[in-house]
Parts: structure tokens; C-alpha cells; sequence
């Protein structure tokens, strides 16, 4: 069960290489977002998001022109990058931190065990995993940071 609910959207997305930054915050926000991989140039990222029905994210303004499914972003700046994706993308606050930040799948409950994995720091409180990675994720101090900045941004009240 995800932290913070559970609502799903159905669009899937790609950043490309110049916004991997920006892709970990919309995997923050709940978005089902994969980053660009290495090598690949723009005819394969166009392809790639075609074959998997991907909507491409981009700073690139000539390949956003040509790719028909796609989100132009213009800024450089990191906060400003969320907010335009904000106007873009209806994000759910049920949504937030329910995928891993690395690999993008939908993280499930992770039973605490005394197998000396969990610092006693988080015993007891409600834990969640990543079926791929096996990263172990909680609500603490770095979660209250990433919704502050996310209502700085706008993304919620």
C-alpha cells in the first residue's frame, strides 16, 4: 500500500538526457517517468516513446517540434522545471512518493524483519520497497523537505 494513497494517471513519460534531474522529481510526484538511456539519439528516442506509448519531455525545442507526443520545458532551473511540468501534467497528492526515484516502479509494503537491514531509527514506522531495486523508503525529515519544495512549486496547497 503506498504511503500516500494510491490514485494512478495512465500517461506514461520519457526525459530526455538534459532533464534527468527534473524526472526524479516527477517520479517524486507519483508520474510514471523513465530517463532517456545512454546513446540513445533522438530518432531512438523518438521510437522508444512511440513503441511505448511515452510522452518525450524535453528542453530541446527543434526535437519537440518533430515528436508529436511531447512536452517542451524552457527553463534551466530546477523549481521552475516542476512548475511547468505542474501546468502540464494534473498531478495527485495521492500520488507522491509511491514510485522508487531510481527505477520508476510502484513500490509495495516492506515487512519489518530483525534482519538488521532497518536502522532503529525507522522501526516502526510504515516502510516501503522497490520490487527492482530493493531500496527501502520512509517518511522522515527528506520527505517533509521534498513536499516543501513541491508547495513552494505549486504543486499542491
Amino acid at each position: 500500500m503506498p504511503l500516500y494513497g494510491g490514485g494512478r494517471r495512465s500517461n506514461k513519460y520519457l526525459v530526455d538526457h538534459m532533464l534527468l534531474r527534473l524526472g526524479k522529481w516527477m517520479r517524486i510526484m507519483g508520474i510514471d517517468t523513465e530517463n532517456a538511456m545512454p546513446g540513445f539519439d533522438d530518432n531512438m528516442l523518438g521510437l522508444y516513446c512511440n513503441e511505448n506509448q511515452r510522452i518525450l519531455v524535453t528542453r530541446d525545442i527543434e526535437f519537440s517540434a518533430v515528436q508529436k507526443n511531447s512536452i517542451l520545458i524552457r527553463s534551466t532551473d530546477i523549481r521552475e522545471q516542476i512548475k511547468e511540468i505542474n501546468l502540464q501534467i494534473p498531478v495527485k497528492r495521492d500520488d507522491f512518493l509511491t514510485r522508487c526515484v531510481i527505477c520508476n516502479l510502484l513500490l509495495i509494503a516492506y515487512e519489518q524483519t530483525d534482519n538488521g537491514l532497518i536502522h532503529e531509527d525507522v522501526i516502526g514506522k510504515r516502510l516501503q520497497t522497490c520490487p527492482k531495486c530493493g531500496r527501502i523508503f520512509w517518511e522522515g525529515s527528506h520527505t517533509d523537505n521534498m513536499l516543501k519544495i513541491l508547495k513552494e512549486c505549486g504543486v499542491y496547497t
